[in-house]
Order: structure tokens, then C-alpha cells, then sequence
């Protein structure tokens, strides 16, 4: 990463500082052997649908823009974990969190693989659409002289171009920068992918050598008590809405159970 960062940063430098300097003259050195009015801007359009350097800057816009877009989703991520963070940290009693816990140090917020491998996806195929666009509009070759019949031109003239051999010599090095940042993002894709399945892998071993323990069995739920028998001799009885039986002896005269009143009763008898 930090090396495709300082390719990415030395091709910006190079376009900036050098190509200016290659480059401004690039039209008004582009003569024709004609004097026909506007012979010279048409064969010029069509040797360079483009400039050169107008070509690359947009390029290096739109390669950076994946990588601008990630950095924006990374710190708006960081951000919104370290408020819910502070949030959960707050005492109860306070309506929001404070800035003394805010500012607390806390652990540094995890970084998203798939983001990141989405956005280096989308700046390898900008890289290959840039790259082979550069290969179809001017090759790796810029000529010196510059054949053109094109409207309205009465006729076939020649054009020259002002510094042919600068010209493809940065050319076959913005060339050869891109390729190596296609290979570096390639690279990146690769140790991503295989960092993946090798994180799998050591799962799987894991989870081999250390199975995990099961929980043991739970023990039958014990059986229910027996229903209690009420003892000989007694009748229960249950009246309606009662919580609890009743318990009363049967009839008939038992000895040591008879009352004063009773026995009373019975010698007037």
C-alpha cells in the first residue's frame, strides 16, 4: 500500500512539474506546409483528440477518487463508532456524553477488508480502462512527421509535431507507471485473497486439534411423589374451595374419647 501510494504521488509530481514544461507549446509549435485557414487546427485535433497531459490529469483524478471515497467511509466509520463508544461509556444519569469521556483513549476502531478490496477493484479497472485508452489513441510511439487530408484541407499535407522523441519518452513512462500500478493493485488483490483463505485455514485447523466441548447431558427430571394415603380408620374430606383435607374418625363409641357430658347424659339414662 505504502508503495503504490508513492507511485500514485510520483506520477502527479511528474505530470505537474515536467509534462507543463513538455507540453505548453504543444499547439502552437504544430505546424502544417499549408496556409489554408484552419488546416492546421483539424490536422491538429486529429493527431491529439486530446493532450497528453489533459489525458493524465483526468486520469489521475479519477484512479485517486476509489481511494478519496474509501478514506471518506473509513473516517465517517471511525467517527460513528468512537460516539457510540463515548455514548455507551456515559454514566446513566447524564442526558449525553460529556467531553471528558469523549476524549478518552479507547481501542482503535477495525478496519473494513471488503471496502477496502471493493475500492482497489474499482481503481484496477480505471487503471486498465485508462491504460488501454492511452494505448488506442496514441500508441507508444508519437511521430515526427504527421500526414493529414482531413477537412478542409484542399489536400494531403504534412504536419510536424514540436518534440516527437520527449514526447515518447514520457509516454512510454506514463505507460509503464500505470502498468506497474496495475501489477501493485493486482499484488494487493492477491495478498488480500490469500490472507482470507489462509485465516480460514487456520480455523479450520483450530477448530480440528481443539474441538469444542460439548455441553454434557441434562439428568431426567425426577420422578413425581407418590399420593399420600390417608390413614386407616379416617375419611377425607375436602370441602369445596378448602385448602387443605379434612381428617375425621369414624362413627362409633371408642374408649378414653367420650366427654364429661356425655357420660353425665348417660348415668341419668
Amino acid at each position: 500500500r505504502i508503495l503504490l501510494t508513492v507511485v500514485v504521488i510520483f506520477r502527479i509530481l511528474i505530470v505537474a512539474i515536467v509534462g507543463e514544461t513538455v507540453y505548453e507549446d504543444e499547439q502552437t509549435m504544430f505546424m502544417c506546409n499549408t496556409l489554408q485557414p484552419g488546416c492546421n487546427q483539424a490536422c491538429y485535433d486529429q493527431a491529439f483528440p486530446i493532450s497528453h497531459i489533459r489525458y493524465w490529469v483526468f486520469q489521475i483524478i479519477l484512479v485517486c477518487t476509489p481511494s478519496l471515497c474509501f478514506i471518506t467511509y473509513s473516517v465517517h466509520q471511525a467517527a460513528k463508532q468512537r460516539a457510540t463508544r463515548c455514548w455507551r461509556r456515559t454514566p446513566a444519569r447524564a442526558g449525553r456524553p460529556t467531553a471528558s469521556w469523549c476524549t478518552t483513549p479507547g481501542p482503535r476502531p477495525r478496519r473494513s477488508p471488503t471496502a477496502w478490496s471493493i475500492q482497489v477493484v474499482f481503481r484496477n479497472a480505471l487503471e486498465i480502462g485508462f491504460l488501454a485508452g492511452q494505448y488506442f489513441l496514441y500508441g507508444f510511439h508519437v511521430p515526427a512527421l504527421f500526414e493529414c487530408g482531413r477537412y478542409p484541407c484542399v489536400k494531403e499535407v504534412e504536419c510536424y509535431v514540436s518534440r516527437p522523441t520527449e514526447k515518447t519518452v514520457f509516454l512510454v513512462f506514463m505507460f509503464a507507471v500505470s502498468g506497474i500500478c496495475v501489477l501493485l493493485n493486482l499484488a494487493e488483490l492477491n495478498h488480500l485473497g490469500w490472507r482470507k483463505i489462509r485465516a480460514a485455514m487456520r480455523g479450520v485447523q483450530a477448530r480440528r486439534k481443539h474441538p469444542a466441548a460439548q455441553p454434557p447431558p441434562r439428568p431426567p427430571p425426577p420422578p413425581p411423589p407418590p399420593p399420600q394415603q390417608p390413614p386407616h380408620g379416617t375419611h377425607q374430606l375436602q370441602p369445596e374451595g378448602g385448602p387443605a383435607p379434612l381428617h375425621l374418625q369414624d362413627a362409633g363409641p371408642q374408649r378414653g374419647t367420650s366427654s364429661p357430658l356425655a357420660l353425665e347424659a348417660h348415668k341419668r339414662l
